[in-house]
């Protein structure tokens, strides 16, 4: 189960729910997969100019983290991109925006992001102001 204090969100995968967290071994792969740094990334996904696979590389690394804490092994990137075109790409953008705003806003930051055909909106304020 995710541990929203975490910054920890959930996915559906081929029916199985799986945890997603941030850390820096998730962030490297990210950044290694994507070619990109994760405040361009989190930009592309506020302007609606991601990539799919850009979805499937932020699911895959930050599920397997928790899998592999967990003794268990980890999921293939090909299968997390098949299990999301099954479910429509589209369906998860939203989860992973705000996945990684939080993520890269951090704990002391009580922030929200709306996401539309547009783009995304965010509001952010330190905690206990």
């Amino acid at each position: 189960m995710a541990n929203s204090v975490r910054g920890e969100s959930e996915v559906v995968l081929g029916g199985t729910t799986y945890t997603l967290r941030m850390t820096f071994a998730s962030m490297e792969m990210i950044e290694e997969q994507t070619k990109t740094g994760l405040m361009p990334l989190l930009r592309s996904f506020m302007t609606n100019s991601f990539k799919a696979t850009d979805i499937a590389v932020v699911i895959w690394a930050c599920v397997n983290v928790v899998l592999r804490e967990e003794k268990k092994t980890p999921l293939d990137l090909g299968w997390v991109g098949e299990r999301l075109m099954e479910a429509g790409f589209k369906n998860y953008s939203g989860v992973v925006s705000e996945f990684l705003f939080r993520a890269l806003a951090g704990p002391k930051i009580e922030a929200s992001l709306t996401v539309d055909e547009s783009g995304a909106s965010a509001v952010i304020s330190e905690q206990g102001k």
